[in-house]
């Protein structure tokens, strides 16, 4: 664990230049490692290989990751500008915002450009680290025994053991629990929780009133987010966002895995065309919104994937598009007569519902040939399906920015 004396020397002299030799290792190796423990002391030679790992770590989710204090818990934990930027939003030209449990400080420095912010985090290093990316007040505190008079706050609650990254998904295991957030948000005139996107909150606890946001950039989730009172914008509703395009649809969630909605009804094969949908608009429940816009129906209820006969003319950016080669049985030994046939030669394999490895099957699946071609394995029914398609490229987009029900 870093201290906060280790992070002080590495800020001047030949702290600075170890730090800046480390950065310059993408894997160091024993040499170098010896090097740096003959110039340094054991704790700052470990604290430069510290920053230096934890920094890299970054690279595509923070802009000023050369630069940045971290280690590697902190890095893993901390949100990426985007998700940032996104929240931050929310708190523009509020009063003075408090950030609790502020870690090392993406939120703290987004929130810091649009508002009076302070951080507070409950270890020292944190709270330093803090300070220093967000140019911005941070202090050493327990936000669970905390008197604070800021009237609207972030919360980042962990979601990690410490010392391990075992991810704590269950709404009472974060730290602070689900029922100090639940007596926070009825303290505070608004309040923003980040959250894993995987969370799950029990009915009784949700706060009266929330908006729960899941953040999706690229293809990937990554984090929801929980809102209330004056920082809502919609009441007791999901949003799915687009961060890479600044979209939003909003509503309350009809669909869900395994099930779908009952007012959307599956047709009973598949059309030319699949549309594989955002996962935010899946993790929300808002499929139905999106998808019934496009003309698209599920395969399958509660499969998720999309087909519709006529090809996209400007693709809804909440859906990458495939053209359907043929569907058939789920078997490594079909599959693999029929791509050899089709010239596969990379295959993307994506699965659902547990029915492949989608790993093995990949690596089992590559052929020789030149054409790259995706194969959907899912269950259907009482066995499993596997689809081969080949991607569309996507054209230009037009479409509205934001959809509601």
């Amino acid at each position: 664990m870093l201290s906060v004396d280790s992070l002080e020397r590495l800020t001047h002299g030949d702290g600075a230049r170890a730090l800046a030799e480390a950065m310059t290792w993408e894997a160091p190796g024993p040499a170098q490692v010896e090097r740096l423990r003959r110039t340094l002391d054991a704790a700052t030679a470990s604290a430069a290989l510290e920053v230096a790992q934890a920094r890299r770590s970054l690279r595509g989710r923070v802009d000023a990751w050369a630069t940045y204090w971290c280690d590697r818990e902190g890095a893993a934990q901390a949100s990426d500008d985007a998700s940032a930027r996104w929240k931050a939003e929310r708190f523009r030209d509020a009063v003075p915002i408090v950030d609790l449990c502020c870690g090392t400080g993406v939120d703290l420095a987004a929130i810091a450009r649009v508002a009076s912010v302070r951080g507070v985090d409950l270890r020292p290093e944190r709270a330093w680290m803090a300070g220093r990316n967000a140019n911005a007040s941070a202090v050493v505190g327990d936000v669970t025994t905390l008197r604070f008079d800021e009237r609207v706050a972030h919360l980042d609650p962990a979601r990690r053991e410490e010392g391990s990254a075992r991810r704590l998904h269950a709404w009472q295991a974060m730290m602070p629990d689900g029922a100090f957030i639940l007596a926070l948000s009825r303290r505070l005139d608004g309040l923003m929780v980040k959250l894993g996107p995987g969370v799950e909150i029990p009915a009784d606890q949700a706060p009266a009133g929330a908006e729960l946001a899941v953040l999706s950039r690229g293809g990937r989730l990554t984090q929801a987010v929980l809102t209330t009172g004056s920082l809502a914008r919609h009441e007791g509703r999901r949003l799915a966002v687009l961060l890479q395009k600044g979209f939003e649809i909003a509503g309350v969630p009809t669909w869900s895995p395994g099930r779908g909605d009952p007012a959307w009804a599956p047709c009973d094969a598949w059309h030319r065309y699949i549309a594989e949908p955002d996962a935010s608009l899946e993790r929300t429940g808002l499929l139905p919104v999106a998808a019934c816009a496009e003309g698209l129906h599920e395969r399958a209820a509660g499969l998720g994937l999309c087909t519709r006969p006529e090809p996209p003319s400007a693709p809804s950016p909440w859906f990458r598009w495939f053209e359907c080669v043929e569907s058939g049985p789920a078997r490594i030994d079909h599959l693999t007569r029929r791509l050899t046939a089709l010239n596969a030669g990379e295959v993307d394999v994506k699965v659902r519902g547990g029915a492949a490895d989608a790993d093995t099957w990949a690596r089992t699946l590559r052929g020789n040939g030149t054409d790259p071609l995706v194969v959907f394995v899912h269950r259907l029914g009482q066995g499993a399906e596997a689809v081969i398609a080949r991607r569309l490229e996507a054209a230009g987009v037009e479409v509205p920015s934001v959809y509601s029900m």
